[in-house]
């Protein structure tokens, strides 16, 4: 727990007996004092303890997590197997005393739990159990609410079979807390298929909801299906997360993937709880593995989410404003300086809509976003310092000369516009714009956008070496960033105010996979062959989606990292340098 905003934390785990914390949930209606605030957990059995000590994984804290005790009433006994994962937790917000419910006259009395559930691993034929769980004393008590009307099996046959469909997610309507969604993924494997055991085609998978509060339920049809739906008519795409608008509760917020089977990660809208989907997707990486979503709790038209992926094709953690005008949205990664290879997970102040806390690989990450208009990661305020240039608006903030603001243009050209760097000699900073593009929608000056635009510090990325440990290239402006929406091919130039390339000495270098996606390819390359110096402050480059240069996959998405270099070899013809001096001939 962090009481100074993630400055510094504190363990928050005294008899919290499980492994994998996956959920937790807080009751607003206890928040007024810290002290006495009510704290859900949700997790699995921590196997390497004794009996004596497993717990299903279900927890309460009611002293704003300073201590723990295991709610266990009525689930399976760990003798016969544990509750499993649980994989996320919801508190029916109108089951206080005497709604409406606030911090005068909660708690709140209601609370569900999703996950794997009860596994019989000791049986030929094995049903998962309690893998949707309900509470109405605050998690003393539980009763299932799988098994009932609605719901699908999920279930085994020794080793050969299984049709399991597990639960992900879970959302209520706040404005009517009778009306339940719970989102499953589902797993179908027949490895022997001479037994007289057979797989059930009719098997349902997807998104439920209950409008009895988990009496009954149903499948919400409309969502996109399974590759495999010749075989399985009734099985969608895994959802991630489902939300559930606060305000018009009519609309539904639906992340899916199916990266093993069809590679893809996919977001759905709703706008009359479920009865028809529109695809919502424009800008989402395919490849990228789903995690999270979340509303802006000021504004439910703005949503977040956070995906999952690794070092050659990293995940983000990506925006979305809904247009009700022309009903649709794009979404835009605002990963700038997020220093991990995936995003599972997003909290968004709610006093402060523009504080975002990211939960990632590499711990938990935050940022304050500031006005960017364009999109492109780049704050307004450090656009518009972009220097003076011919042709320009004999002015700051024009970059690349063509007559407008670079801090008005996400979609006209400018792409990359005057990211600000520690001055080197005359060197003031860098614009990068897209003269030329194909594929999407038209990838053209006013079509393509780009996101994540930033200077990175190649010491960040290891050393560049030329021959041997002790030579290095140099690259004294720093390293390009950036990703290029709706491409399939883009030519950017890319001008370094102020520098002068005037050696043959200097060449191009990217950090990157030397195939896309592939993380085990990852270095610096030589990239002169796709880069041309233009003038002695601009260099012009040529990328590819999916190609060298690229670290995605996909084939409308380029995320490029790179940037000049100089290495002189005669100043280490004797090899007798440990530390190469600083090149006379580069930095200007």
């Amino acid at each position: 727990r962090t009481d100074n905003g993630g400055t510094t934390w504190a363990p928050s785990n005294i008899e919290l007996e499980a492994a994998d914390i996956q959920a937790l949930a807080i009751d607003p209606t206890t928040t007024a004092n810290v002290a006495t605030t009510t704290v859900y957990a949700g997790g699995r059995s921590a196997n390497n303890l004794p009996d004596e000590f497993k717990r299903n994984g279900l927890y309460r804290s009611d002293d704003g997590g300073q201590s723990w005790f295991a709610l266990d009433g009525n689930l399976p006994p760990i003798a016969d197997r544990s509750l499993g994962a649980v994989r996320a937790l919801a508190l029916d917000g109108s089951s206080c005393a005497l709604p409406p419910c606030t911090t005068a006259n909660g708690p709140l009395q209601r609370v569900y739990a999703v996950g794997h559930g009860r596994i019989q691993n000791d049986a030929m034929v094995a049903d998962d159990t309690h893998r949707v769980v309900q509470s109405s004393d605050r998690g003393v008590t539980w009763i299932a609410l799988d098994a009932n009307p609605g719901f699908p099996r999920s279930n085994r046959v020794g080793t050969t079979l299984g049709q399991r469909v597990t639960p992900t997610s879970i959302a209520i309507n706040p404005n009517n807390t009778q009306v339940v969604y719970v989102g499953t993924e589902a797993e179908f494997f027949d490895y022997d298929t001479g037994d007289d055991e057979d797989l059930d085609p009719a098997r349902e998978s997807g998104l439920f909801v209950s409008t009895n509060a988990g009496a009954t339920w149903s499948r919400v049809n409309g969502l996109p299906m399974k590759i495999n739906s010749t075989i399985y008519p009734n099985a969608s795409l895994d959802v991630v997360d489902v939300l559930v608008d606060p305000v018009n509760s009519n609309v539904l917020w639906v992340a899916m993937r199916d990266l093993f089977a069809s590679s893809t990660s996919t977001i759905y809208r709703s706008g009359n709880a479920g009865a028809s989907w529109q695809l919502m997707d424009n800008g989402i990486n395919a490849s990228l593995e789903l995690r999270d979503l979340a509303f802006d709790p000021q504004n439910p038209n703005i949503v977040y989410a956070t995906s999952g992926g690794n070092g050659a094709n990293p995940g983000a953690v990506y925006r979305g404003v809904w247009d009700n005008g022309t009903q649709s949205m794009l979404w835009l990664s605002i990963s700038v300086g997020l220093p991990a290879e995936s995003a599972f997970t997003i909290a968004v102040d709610p006093a402060n809509p523009n504080l975002l806390h990211a939960g990632t690989d590499t711990g938990v990450h935050s940022i304050t976003r500031a006005p960017d208009q364009d999109g492109d990661g780049i704050p307004d305020d450090d656009e518009n310092m972009a220097p003076d240039v011919p042709g320009g608006l004999n002015g700051p903030g024009d970059g690349n000369g063509d007559g407008i603001l670079d801090s008005a243009q996400r979609d006209v050209g400018s792409i990359g516009v005057s990211i600000r760097a520690p001055n080197l000699g005359g060197f003031s900073g860098v614009t990068s714009d897209l003269v030329g593009g194909t594929g999407g929608d038209g990838c053209t000056a006013g079509t393509a956008q780009a996101v994540d635009v930033q200077l990175v510090d190649p010491l960040e990325l290891g050393t560049d070496q030329a021959l041997s440990a002790s030579e290095l290239y140099q690259h004294p402006f720093g390293t390009n960033a950036f990703e290029i929406l709706g491409c399939s091919n883009a030519t950017i130039r890319i001008r370094y105010h102020g520098a002068l390339f005037d050696s043959a000495l200097w060449t191009f270098r990217i950090f990157g996979p030397a195939e896309s996606g592939d993380q085990d390819s990852i270095g610096w390359y030589d990239f002169s062959q796709f880069a041309t110096r233009l003038s002695v402050d601009t260099w012009q480059i040529n990328l590819t989606a999916g190609g060298f240069g690229s670290y995605r996959p996909e084939p409308d998405a380029i995320r490029f990292v790179g940037g000049p270099a100089c290495y002189d070899p005669s100043l280490f013809a004797d090899g007798m340098e440990a530390i190469p001096p600083t090149l006379p001939s580069c930095p200007n």
